[in-house]
């Protein structure tokens, strides 16, 4: 039990944030962050891994909306989150596409109302570093 609690505390105090400031050679900042993000580590049911959460959210005022069948808005967002260790070695990567619909125009211009998505990975106690990046499908802006 020791040696679990002791695994997950060095996965908390080394476990870095979402990186908002490193971006990926090649990604221009045509946007300055417009989500939100936040990263870290729950208890694991197992002793040598640790479960490692990664949690963003973003305004409706920033995607695009179109009208679908139903009469309502639609937005597509696909988002990438990626688990790189100290090595740059990439530990996981997952890509979803989330659909925010609303059938009230003024919810597609809110400041204050946002899309959710979290993801979790199962990974070695240890340091990583965490990437989202996330692709508004109309518009195809990063």
């Amino acid at each position: 039990m020791r040696k679990l609690c002791t695994a997950c505390l060095v996965t908390l105090s080394l476990l870095s944030s979402c990186v908002f400031a490193q971006r990926p050679r090649g990604m221009e900042e045509e946007n300055p962050a417009s989500f939100r993000c936040q990263a870290g580590q729950r208890l694991s049911t197992s002793a040598d891994s640790a479960r490692v959460f990664v949690a963003y959210s973003f305004p409706y005022d920033n995607l695009v909306f179109v009208r679908d069948d139903a009469g309502g808005f639609a937005a597509s967002i696909e988002s990438s989150v990626s688990l790189f260790d100290e090595e740059k070695v990439l530990e996981g990567e997952r890509t979803t596409t989330t659909t925010v619909r609303t059938n009230d125009f003024k919810q597609t211009n809110s400041r204050t109302m946002n899309a959710v998505h979290s993801e979790e990975f199962f990974v070695a106690p240890g340091k990583y570093e965490v990437f989202v990046v996330l692709l508004d499908r109309e518009s195809k802006r990063k």
